[in-house]
């Protein structure tokens, strides 16, 4: 197995004359693909694996010069890299393989393979690395099966056949002793075609764990076909013989092993044959698949007027909808974009400016289509002129130390929160956009999206996730309080007493109160003021001030309630304060 990495810039000469052999057109030695090569030249697996394996300082692992990976042996690695490295490069494989069957049309991946038209198994008409992989997952599904079989061939080998024995030699005899015969008769077995057939199986796969390093185990006691003798079964035996055998066989398994068998063989009868033989799958701009990996791990169904294509031409990258921030039992939409960077580096520039316009945009359709969006928490509450948060945040990856964190998918970056806004101290105001930042886990989204299974329980943890980590961001940079009427208005007049008491204060409390409620006679409102302790838009003095100043102005009309945290049930707040 050789191992090349994306975006690393080789100078080793055999490296650079394999990539020249890969893309004829490209003069320099940087990767610009990820994805699998049998070649023909090399005679070996060539993997190009992403680029977020490396480091702000461009090492693999945090400690391999990528030129070492071109001819690193097993031995060299730790037991957890190694594990890493049998499993990492086929669910690459997995993903470019899914993103391009379900986007046909693209442009960014190459893919060529070789067929069999002499077996009718799906087996013989998929990629090297595909026969591979489906060798070692039979091997690891049908272990019962393997185990089974061996018991059933080796039961009552090498047992003595005393008539025979008895019948047919001398004893030797001893004065007080048993006899004894010095050479019994023992029995032996018929020969057993599947016993061959599985010798054959248990071969290819030590010579897969061999030579190309994945995990292939074989703690099943066959005899198996000597390494010298493999070699003629690689340079056409192993096809000839499985002809000899190929109608021996009736279970549905043991037919399965015989086309697997001799697809492995028959793939490599062409690899020899052909001097042309090359097989890949490669995607140029691997980014497209990352995104598609992520979209798939926390998207979910849209309303049909809202369309991730906005109106200026922009497109998001990801939006669903999950809990609103300030009330649980609605939703908001929630917006992400996915950065396919190395490790550390972070968005800047005009990645962040992009992604504040998609908020704003997003909350003009919002207010545009109202009428449309009864089951939606607020975006605009007309009680107060507040406006809801839109949480918005980027995605990118990183690789666990371990390289197995498949637990806990996502890393809250708070060093890494931005904010922009037109007037400080004002969470509720439309020009009062966030931004948060989010490492998750590169092997734990690859493998999702490889397995290409059910998504549901993911993505509801990691929507969890993302609301319960933004909020913990707003609970310590703000102070929350609920605002409760001194005086319970009138049925019907909720309205007009909060307008009463708001408006001759309005400029002072604008874009610092926000009624979560879209009920009419709800009036209870939720106050942000900006944390000093956690300020970022003001002195400490002048927004302790501030603070002060509302919270007097508030007090003539509100009951004050101190110490809510967002995202909690204003309801159950206000009983555990009334007690």
């Amino acid at each position: 197995m050789k191992i090349l990495i994306e975006e690393f810039e080789y100078q080793d000469p055999q490296i650079l004359a394999f990539l020249k052999e890969v893309d004829s057109t490209r003069n320099k030695g940087k990767v610009p693909f990820v994805g699998y090569m049998f070649s023909k030249s090399l005679k070996d697996c060539v993997f190009f694996l992403p680029k977020v394996i490396l480091d702000e300082g461009g090492k693999a692992f945090k400690k391999y010069d990528p030129n070492v990976l071109w001819n690193i042996s097993q031995e060299q690695l730790s037991e957890e890299e190694r594990q890493f490295l049998n499993s990492f490069p086929i669910w690459t494989y997995q993903a470019i393989n899914i993103y391009n069957r379900r986007n046909p049309k693209n442009i960014i991946v190459r893919y060529r393979k070789l067929s069999n038209s002499e077996v009718s198994d799906d087996s013989a008409h998929v990629p090297f690395l595909e026969n591979i992989i489906e060798i070692i997952k039979f091997a690891q599904e049908n272990k019962s099966f393997l185990l089974f079989k061996m018991q059933h061939m080796h039961s009552g080998q090498g047992k003595v056949n005393w008539t025979k024995t008895i019948s047919s030699q001398q004893p030797f005899l001893k004065k007080g002793k048993a006899p004894v015969y010095l050479n019994p008769v023992v029995k032996k077995k018929y020969v057993d075609y599947e016993e061959e057939l599985l010798v054959i199986f248990f071969s290819i796969l030590r010579y897969i764990n061999s030579q190309y390093g994945f995990s292939a185990n074989i703690n099943l006691n066959f005899e198996l076909i000597p390494k010298e003798r493999f070699n003629d079964y690689l340079n056409g035996e192993g096809t000839r013989r499985l002809h000899e055998i190929r109608y021996r066989y009736f279970s549905d398994k043991t037919l399965r092993i015989w086309r697997l068998c001799y697809a492995f063989f028959s793939r490599n009868d062409r690899i020899n044959s052909s001097r042309t033989y090359e097989e890949y799958l490669l995607a140029s701009d691997f980014d497209r698949v990352f995104e598609a990996m992520v979209d798939d791990l926390i998207g979910n169904t849209l309303p049909k007027h809202i369309n991730k294509e906005q109106e200026d031409g922009k497109e998001i990258d990801h939006l669903f909808l999950f809990n609103s921030l300030v009330d649980a039992s609605l939703n908001t939409y929630y917006i992400a974009d996915s950065k396919y960077y190395k490790i550390g580096h972070r968005p800047e520039g005009s990645a962040l400016f992009k992604q504040y316009t998609y908020a704003r945009n997003l909350i003009q359709e919002r207010l545009v289509h109202k009428d449309k969006e009864n089951e939606l928490a607020l975006c605009r509450d007309d009680k107060t002129e507040g406006y809801n948060i839109i949480p918005n945040f980027f995605l990118s990856a990183y690789i666990d130390d371990k390289f197995n964190n498949l637990r806990d998918p996502i890393i809250y970056q708070k060093s890494e929160n931005q904010s922009v806004c037109h007037f400080p101290n004002r969470l509720f105001d439309r020009e009062t956009l966030l931004l948060s930042q989010y490492d998750i886990d590169f092997m734990y989204i690859i493998n999702q999206y490889a397995s290409n299974g059910s998504k549901e329980r993911f993505c509801e943890e990691i929507h969890q996730t993302f609301r319960d980590n933004i909020l913990t961001r707003l609970n310590e940079e703000y102070l929350f309080h609920v605002l409760v009427l001194r005086n319970k208005p009138k049925q019907g007049e909720e309205r007009q007493v909060l307008k009463k008491a708001l408006d001759p204060i309005f400029r002072l409390v604008n874009g610092k109160v926000f009624c979560p409620k879209k009920d009419a006679s709800y009036t209870n409102l939720i106050l942000a003021l900006e944390n000093p302790e956690q300020h970022v838009t003001a002195s400490k003095k002048e927004l302790e001030n501030e603070n002060l100043n509302v919270l007097v102005a508030l007090d003539k009309d509100f009951i004050i309630h101190k110490g809510f945290k967002i995202g909690d049930s204003i309801e159950d707040f206000l009983k555990k304060t009334a007690e």
